[in-house]
């Protein structure tokens, strides 16, 4: 006779390091991830004469919209994220269009 609580013990303890190796390998991948967002020349004029590649510092007001909390089987505690809609954004210091096109 198959032990089919055993067989199937086996193939979860199987699957469950499969998932632990492949979710660890995403979660390396996405521990690099930053968040993005994109604009319209009509909310940032100013960024139409920058270089693509240069830095400047933004303010931006977001109004929450969620936030989640969940455990993972490959990390102590829970994991928690926001969700935001961005309401407001602004140059934080006026930079002179020779700071953000120079090499």
């Amino acid at each position: 006779m198959y032990n089919i609580e055993k067989i199937r013990k086996d193939e979860a303890i199987k699957d469950k390091e499969k998932r632990l190796s492949d979710q660890n390998c995403i979660a390396e991948l996405f521990s690099f991830y930053l968040p993005n967002f994109s604009l319209k020349k009509k909310e940032l004029p100013e960024m139409s004469s920058w270089k693509v590649g240069k830095e400047c510092e933004l303010t931006v007001k977001v109004r929450m919209t969620g936030y989640d909390e969940r455990k993972s089987l490959n990390q102590e505690g829970t994991i928690a994220s926001g969700q935001f809609d961005i309401v407001g954004i602004e140059l934080k210091k006026k930079l002179d269009n020779d700071e953000l096109n120079e090499e």
